[in-house]
């Protein structure tokens, strides 16, 4: 049945009805091209012929342009994809590869498969998104081969030969026209069962066939039947050959035109990688491949299968199961085109559930009555499992996202406009993803950060990564932006990952200052410090050791400089004790002993150790040479050694609280050399401390301590702080609180002739820990004083008042004040503004965190000059 001629198909090339179905609902883009010869008959080009629906939409070109292949689409030559169409025309075998050629100015990529069909080329087109499995190409190719059986053996005589021209398998056709049983020619030589066919035309072309690989087609009298014959040889994957032949005398040049229809149908039956199915008005089905048979094992439509688990389900966009009166087969017989088709879950009697895409085209007669419908059936498992995983994905990152702790992510699109801005760091810096989308970097940010971060989102904008620390909000970030990348490879927006590393970056200083005080601390010039493993091996040491041991900074790092070496032998078994107690307990007891120095002169040292790790020790050693010789001196006096001799037993004394002292604390050396200079205060006799060039020294190295100390201390109250949980603690009364501190500073006030006023009668009583509050007072008022304005006196009101759901406890002075841009960094830890007064930078701090524990806050207003008022705002009930 041909095909009316005003359809596109038809003014291509004679087709039925199933060919032009199968164009117009192929799920795939097919395009038909012809050759174009040149003078010496060679290919030259291919004229675009025919494109079907979807070749239409995925390449914007209308059914027949008047264009060619190498016209058409000249930015795919350097590809190879000339050569791939080329090839596939003259070759007769499948060719395929994925190409990229512009559609509408735009670059996009296509997967390619061609294949000759007759004097043309066959060529299916459609994006390389893996919608189809290989499973799914396997099952359509046997679909394919059945189906075209199933024609063949309808229309044509056919048979199968192997590579040695034995039969495996001979159709009906065949059989009758040749006048054999045709179960007894499988497996039979075909020249043997035919001699007179050998010699003929037909017997060349075989082995040409059987030879080249390249299909045969021949028109002659056949020597068999003594008829004009069309033969059509084919090689198979297998090696061998498929055959096709007929009568042709009266219908010759008919048949001709059928053929080529038939050839042109096997083509897109093995292009289509789908399931095809025919069904009549009822639902039944009367003709379909093997894939459709492996839909459809009841042969109905989904629309009629009634099987108590129903074979097939669909759902509404909302998840409402959609009835079977809106299938598309039941659709399709009420005169409805359902192409693209409807997503429908797929369930065999094994139970797994396959995702697949139904279209239904309606058939009508001749009098345009609907009379059934064509359904193709496409597995589209992969791909839309792979969606829902996708965004299932993309939820899950969204929920990262916004939930990024202490961080916030932003994407930028070319005009530095924010396309997505999420993160708990956003919501902290009181502002919403609403606050940003859509809008520039300019538009959101203030000059001082636009200028920034603009830089920076061009840098990745140019194809470049970036890491900064930036400052904003009060706080520092650390901001690392990659490109990112479209399909075509070009970047098309930047990607900015922002994290909060202000405690990071304030641990980092606090710990740069440690080290930069432990090494001034190291430094003490009458304290040596050396390091050195367990098998004696000294390989570091401080200049006061290098001094008193006479050996430089590089014998030590050298590793040439050994305990044994530089130990008289008549103290090699204490020098060994020590070690042995190092090894075993950790420590050793402080001893006494000689060392021989480079020159061969002797020093005594007072030595006390700690191991530090598994491999390495230190040694805090003082030189007691000194007092050794002092000792030697005063022997001949009884009275002058016992003192001596008391001198030595609380040094040990001493040295056994150092050591106990530093063995709670490895990592806080200090410890250990402020034991260290309390040993070396009571070693040295009196006159000696006094004397102009130690007694300043001393005293600057316990301040030194004492500073540090006061430091570490502040520090551990800080960790304290933050680890501890809050009291459950009653209503504390407040103006004894107060009374209490005003006391405690009394000297304070006195010297400063501050004036202070009470005013706490609106709240007695303040829900809050006691000894948080007593620290809160005492901060805030001992400040208040500390930092008062130099031409006036100081007065400071200490009020309190209820305000919604806190109690509000405010200090108020007229001292210096302080300019707005440091208001923002007063509570951050070791922050100071004024160096005229001593401070740690941490009772601030500690007041912000004890507040803020128990759900309050702390607000301050000042003025540069004037004064400042510092509200600590305190919740009367404890925090959910």
């Amino acid at each position: 049945m041909l095909v009316s001629p005003g359809s596109p198909l038809a003014a291509v090339v004679a087709t039925d009805t199933m060919v032009e179905m199968l164009f117009e609902v192929s799920l795939s883009g097919l395009i038909l091209y012809t050759p174009v010869y040149d003078a010496a008959g060679h290919l030259d080009d291919l004229a675009v012929a025919y494109l079907n629906p979807v070749a239409q939409r995925l390449l914007r070109l209308p059914a027949h342009p008047a264009t060619t292949y190498r016209q058409q689409f000249a930015d795919t030559l350097p590809a190879g994809g000339w050569t791939l169409h080329r090839d596939a025309f003259v070759s007769g075998q499948l060719a395929e590869a994925d190409l990229s050629t512009k559609v509408h100015g735009r670059p996009r990529r296509f997967r390619v498969q061609g294949r000759r069909a007759g004097e043309m080329l066959l060529v299916s087109v459609a994006e390389p998104a893996n919608e189809l499995p290989r499973p799914a190409e396997e099952a359509l190719r046997r679909a394919h081969e059945h189906t075209v059986d199933i024609l063949e053996s309808t229309t044509d005589a056919f048979y199968a030969l192997d590579a040695a021209f034995c039969f495996t398998y001979v159709n009906q056709r065949a059989a009758r026209l040749w006048g054999r049983d045709r179960d007894a020619l499988l497996g039979r030589h075909y020249w043997t069962e035919f001699p007179q066919a050998v010699g003929s035309e037909s017997y060349h072309q075989h082995y040409a066939v059987l030879q080249t690989g390249q299909p045969a087609h021949d028109e002659a009298v056949s020597p068999l039947l003594g008829s004009w014959v069309e033969t059509l040889i084919y090689p198979t994957r297998e090696g061998g050959l498929s055959v096709f032949f007929r009568d042709i005398t009266d219908r010759k040049q008919a048949e001709t035109a059928l053929r080529r229809s038939e050839a042109q149908l096997a083509a897109v039956f093995e292009a289509l990688p789908v399931g095809v199915g025919v069904m009549d008005i009822q639902g039944r089905v009367t003709l379909a491949n093997r894939q459709m048979q492996h839909y459809l094992p009841n042969g109905l439509a989904p629309w009629r299968d009634d099987t108590p688990v129903s074979r097939w389900r669909a759902y509404h966009p909302d998840g409402r199961p959609l009835p079977r009166s809106e299938f598309p087969g039941a659709r399709a017989l009420r005169g409805e085109k359902v192409v693209p088709g409807t997503d429908m879950l797929y369930t065999p009697s094994d139970g797994t559930a396959v995702w697949t895409q139904v279209s239904a085209v309606p058939l009508p007669d001749h009098q345009g009555n609907v009379t059934g419908h064509a359904m193709v059936i496409v597995d589209i498992d992969a791909g839309k499992r792979a969606k829902e995983a996708l965004q299932a994905s993309e939820q899950r990152l969204r929920a990262l996202i916004e939930n990024l702790p202490g961080g916030a992510v932003f994407v930028v699109d070319q005009e530095l406009r924010y396309q997505l801005a999420e993160g708990q760091a956003l919501h902290q810096a009181g502002l919403a993803p609403a606050d940003l989308l859509g809008r520039t970097v300019r538009e959101v940010m203030p000059p001082d950060l636009w200028q920034q971060h603009e830089p920076n989102y061009r840098t990745a904008l140019a194809g470049h990564p970036f890491a900064v620390e930036l400052e904003a909000h009060g706080r520092t970030f650390l901001t690392r932006g990659v490109p990112l990348l479209g399909a075509a490879g070009q970047v098309e927006a930047a990607l900015a990952v922002s994290y909060d590393i202000t405690d990071h970056k304030q641990i980092e200083t606090a710990l740069r200052c440690s080290e930069e005080r432990l090494q001034q601390a190291l430094s003490i010039d009458t304290v040596g410090v050396l390091f050195f493993d367990l098998q004696g091996r000294i390989h570091d040491a401080n200049a006061a050791f290098q001094r008193m041991s006479g050996f430089t900074h590089e014998d030590f790092v050298s590793g040439r400089v050994q305990w044994d070496e530089i130990t008289p032998p008549e103290f090699l078994d204490a020098t060994r004790r020590s070690q042995q107690e190092l090894l075993t307990l950790g420590q050793n007891t402080p001893y006494e002993k000689q060392y021989i120095r480079p020159d061969g002169s002797r020093w005594w040292g007072l030595f006390a150790g700690k191991r530090l790790r598994t491999g390495e020790c230190v040694e805090f050693v003082l030189d007691i040479t000194a007092s050794k010789e002092a000792q030697r001196q005063l022997h001949e006096s009884q009275q002058q050694l016992q003192v001596v001799n008391e001198q030595l037993t609380r040094t040990n004394i001493d040295l056994d609280n150092f050591i106990y002292t530093a063995s709670h604390d490895l990592k806080a050396p200090i410890h250990n050399i402020e034991g260290l200079l309390q040993a070396l205060q009571e070693q040295l006799p009196g006159p000696v401390q006094h004397t102009y060039a130690v007694g300043p020294l001393l005293g600057m190295m316990e301040e030194a301590v004492q500073r540090f100390q006061r430091t570490i201390a502040h520090l551990s109250d800080v960790v304290k702080l933050q680890e501890a949980h809050e009291e459950d603690g009653m209503a504390v009364a407040l103006r004894p609180v107060i009374e209490d501190v005003c006391r405690d500073l009394e000297p304070h006030l006195a010297a400063a002739g501050a004036q202070i006023e009470i005013d706490v009668q609106e709240c007695p009583a303040v829900p809050f820990s006691a000894t948080n509050l007593r620290s809160v007072v005492y901060n805030l008022l001992s400040n208040a004083v500390k930092y008062r304005h130099p031409d006036r006196v100081p007065r400071v009101r200490i009020a309190c008042r209820q305000q919604e759901a806190y109690t509000v406890l405010s200090v108020q002075d007229n001292g210096l004040g302080l300019e707005p841009n440091k208001q923002a960094e007063m509570f951050q830890m070791f922050r100071r503004f004024h160096a005229h007064v001593e401070g740690s930078g941490i009772g601030l701090y500690m007041v912000k965190r004890m507040v803020e524990n128990a759900g309050g806050r702390v607000d301050v207003r000042s003025v540069p000059g004037e004064g400042t008022t510092l509200a600590v705002y305190i919740r009367q009930e404890k925090t959910p």
